[in-house]
């Protein structure tokens, strides 16, 4: 387990498990590295936020109920200021209070006592579906537009957030 995610994983997953009980959070992080995933771990709520605006990672794993600052407080923060940040909140409660979406986005639950292959699933399932959502942000339309009358073409780029128009002969 690394204390800081290093340039040379980058290309891994990244995971940042937090739990005030140490034991949880090492079982949460063997699991995952045995995976395959870069994991680094935290035993608070703001050494969580530290880490998360030092280095964003892909999915946060967090528990609700820790001391000083909870998991709903550090999901609000990380909703606001790290919005990409993919959120699973692990509980040991079997009701969980309605949560404002506008506040607070939080992809998932998994309760405790955990079970290693919901955990699996779960976060293999929603890494999956964000980098599907990158790609596909990332894409560029190009679409040809024939002119009869000059011989020329005019191509038409649409990236996300501005449309290219550029003119060849042929």
């Amino acid at each position: 387990m690394n204390d800081l995610f290093c340039q040379s994983n980058l290309k891994k997953k990244q995971i940042l498990v937090v739990d005030d009980l140490i034991d949880n959070s090492l079982l949460l992080a063997t699991i995952l590295e045995a995976e395959g995933y870069e994991v680094d771990t935290t035993d608070c709520g703001y050494k969580a936020i530290a880490k998360i605006e030092t280095n964003p990672p892909h999915l946060v794993l967090l528990d609700v109920m820790m001391p000083d600052i909870d998991g709903y407080e550090v999901a609000q923060w990380i909703t606001q200021n790290q919005p990409s940040v993919s959120i699973v909140l692990v509980t040991a409660h079997d009701i969980l209070p309605r949560l404002d979406p506008k506040k607070i986005k939080i992809d998932g639950f998994i309760r405790k006592p955990i079970d290693i292959d919901e955990v699996l699933l779960k976060v293999e399932t929603l890494l999956a579906s964000n980098q599907r959502q990158v790609k596909s942000v990332n894409q560029v339309k190009i679409a040809p537009i024939y002119s009869r009358t000059d011989r020329k073409i005019l191509i038409k780029k649409v990236e996300t957030d501005k449309t290219i128009f550029s003119r060849y002969n042929y």
